[in-house]
């Protein structure tokens, strides 16, 4: 459990360092808004593309071998990225760290479905889960916010290194080694590469449609399409298919739609407030950093009430619940961007949106995953990792997107970012809209 959740950490570090670091990164590296994104985007693009066959891979090599490959890509990505001396060498860097995380999430979260039963022991494990979230929102906004202020945007990359360390040695001294049945693994590497590349031109349609390059957006939507489907065509001619059909439960299919519009909302508000506070209202990266702890707070406090509430409400009760209270928290950042005052425009949306966007998740990925085999359980939690990536990565590009197109000469003004708070909450009430047919269908029989 404590090696689950120190991966989470790791991972969830990353992305609140980034968000923090961001506005740095862009002033330093002279980079507009719309392809700032990829900084973030570049990371969830192949976390996303190389998610399955991670969860492929550690269901046939087993997590011990999965967990050192993560870890070990995610520091080179990391030390990679420190170092970068341009936005063209950092995105490759941000790519490396996904493809690290790609093998490390699915390894890591599955250890929870696949050596400790339903039950009470199984939401503690989410407990734990939850706290080590919102520790790594506190560590990566605030230190990462001090970091940045004190000895710049390229030292918060180095935070992760001594967590990923720990890791290594735990995963070491505490995961069981398991046999290798990797003979059908290298087959799927031509569907991982159609795949990640569809996902990517995706990206850069939606980005080009922000920036009313309406044409080549279309071009480039139109060019994504036709690479997932050479992706289903080459999985329907495969013997031994990256992701098996029977895998496609009702339930997972609703989480992994779902999962997508809720991340994609959280993607968006993370960079979005973080750019409020020192675009609008002129804080320091650490000062925005610690603007940030009522949102991490809300996380901890969450991750702790959530396994309470699991042990006492239907599944299904809970994620419709959380998914509600995480719109509304969106909705009141919007309405509130125009009163260019902290305690009125951030701290209120700062404790309900991540109390909804948490409860949601947790109790999401137990309603996808009920029911599946422990031995398919890796490859579950990688499709539905995958969605949720690929939302965090269209939730950084639409909300950015959408910000820079209502944009003065100036820059992001307080409407740009009224327009991207709203992004957010229209995309996290797509994901919720996916989710009631049915959630209130198939969840009769979910488990609580």
């Amino acid at each position: 459990t404590f090696l689950m959740g120190l991966s989470q950490l790791i991972l969830t570090t990353d992305f609140s360092i980034i968000s923090v670091a961001l506005p740095s990164i862009g002033h330093d590296l002279k980079v507009p808004p719309p392809l700032l994104a990829w900084v973030i985007s570049a990371t969830a693009l192949t976390f996303a593309g190389f998610l399955v066959l991670g969860g492929r891979l550690t269901d046939l090599l087993g997590h011990r071998r999965c967990l050192f490959a993560g870890l070990l890509l995610f520091a080179s990505g990391s030390l990679a990225s420190a170092f970068a001396p341009s936005i063209w060498l950092l995105l490759p860097a941000r790519a490396l760290q996904g493809l690290g995380a790609a093998f490390l999430s699915p390894a890591s979260f599955s250890l929870i479905n696949t050596h400790i039963p339903e039950g009470p022991s199984r939401h503690r494990a989410l407990g734990v889960f939850g706290v080590m979230q919102g520790l790594s929102v506190v560590i990566g906004l605030v230190i990462g916010g001090f970091l940045t202020t004190t000895f710049g945007w390229r030292a918060v990359f180095l935070l992760n290194l001594p967590f990923v360390l720990l890791a290594l040695g735990m995963t070491w001294y505490v995961v069981p080694r398991a046999q290798s049945q990797a003979a059908h693994a290298l087959q799927n590497l031509p569907s991982v590469a159609l795949v990640t590349l569809a996902t990517a031109v995706l990206l850069w349609a939606i980005s080009q449609i922000g920036q009313a390059e309406v044409r080549a957006g279309a071009t480039a939507l139109v060019l994504a399409l036709v690479g997932y489907g050479s992706f289903y065509a080459l999985e329907s001619r495969i013997a031994a298919p990256l992701i098996p059909r029977a895998i496609f439960t009702p339930m997972l299919i609703m989480g992994c739609v779902a999962g997508l519009g809720l991340l994609a909302g959280v993607g968006g508000i993370f960079l979005l407030a973080n750019l409020y506070m020192q675009t609008v209202l002129k804080f320091s990266a650490a000062a925005s950093g610690l603007g940030m702890l009522p949102y991490a707070t809300a996380v901890i406090v969450a991750g702790q009430a959530v396994p309470l509430v699991l042990a006492r409400l239907p599944l299904k009760t809970t994620v419709i619940a959380g998914f509600l209270a995480n719109i509304t928290g969106l909705v009141i950042f919007a309405f509130c961007a125009r009163l260019q005052s902290y305690v009125p425009a951030l701290l209120l949306g700062s404790i309900i949106a991540p109390v909804g966007s948490l409860t949601g998740y947790m109790a999401l990925i137990g309603l996808a995953t009920a029911g599946i085999p422990p031995s398919q359980q890796g490859l579950a939690s990688a499709v539905l990792f995958t969605c949720q990536q690929i939302g965090v990565a269209l939730g950084g590009t639409v909300c950015l997107s959408v910000a820079a197109a209502s944009s003065s000469m100036a820059g992001l003004d307080v409407s740009s970012f009224q327009n991207g708070y709203l992004a957010a909450a229209a995309l996290a009430a797509l994901g919720l809209s996916a989710l009631l047919v049915p959630v209130a269908k198939a969840g009769r029989s979910a488990v609580a």
